[in-house]
């Protein structure tokens, strides 16, 4: 894999929060950074935190209430196991399919989305900041990543209402890795593990609706 052009952050360097990252890399100049800005690069630029953001972007779309695009749970949830798999086994960044790293858009659309996002994004980090470190060492990231990959299979099975709270607790799993905030990957696992009970319980009632409708017709 070609060496990003952006300048990675020191390892031993204080983290540094998404919005610093962002800006470090709406900031460069076509003059230092030639082309469109790629997938790749920014999560590259992200490294082990781009788990996080790959968290958040497959869940977002079923956090979002309201009539879902069939089967979008079991789009999103497949590569979500997939990454979250990486993380368990102790990966330092995500490794995306190439056609994924190759997706890109023009260093001043990119500039144009952080401005637009950056508002929300310092609005969360007032919130969602680093805290409870033993959450986020190493271990406990792969720890979080087995846990990932059990609420990323439960995610893909569609089922109504319950991929929309398995999504917010994804999502908080994501923000949490992000930001290396312990309190908000708790609260993700809490939502996760309440989606995983409603889950269980659909279906229960889908077995038991099944099981009374054949006895009415004689099955």
């Amino acid at each position: 894999m070609p060496e990003s052009p952006i300048p990675a952050l020191a390892a031993d360097a204080p983290p540094s929060s998404i919005t610093d990252v962002l800006d470090l890399l709406a900031a460069q100049e076509d003059a230092f950074a030639q082309g469109p800005i790629t997938a790749g690069e920014v999560v590259d630029a992200l490294r082990e935190r781009g788990f996080g953001l790959l968290f958040l972007l497959l869940a977002l779309p079923n956090a979002v209430p309201g009539p879902a695009m069939p089967g979008l749970s079991t789009v999103t949830g497949l590569p979500l196991a997939f990454i979250a798999l990486e993380l368990a086994l102790g990966r330092d960044e995500p490794d995306l399919p190439g056609w994924i790293r190759r997706r890109s858009m023009s260093r001043a659309g990119f500039r144009r989305l952080v401005a637009r996002l950056r508002p929300t994004l310092l609005r969360l980090e007032a919130v969602i900041r680093p805290r409870y470190p033993h959450l986020t060492t190493p271990r406990a990231e792969r720890l979080l990543g087995a846990f990932g990959v059990f609420a990323a299979l439960v995610l893909a099975v569609p089922l109504p209402t319950a991929n929309l709270v398995m999504g917010w607790g994804v999502a908080a799993l994501g923000l949490g890795l992000m930001e290396r905030d312990g309190g908000a990957i708790v609260l993700g696992i809490a939502i996760c593990m309440l989606g995983a009970a409603w889950s269980a319980l659909l279906f229960w009632l889908g077995g038991e609706a099944f099981a009374w409708l054949g006895r009415i017709v004689g099955w």
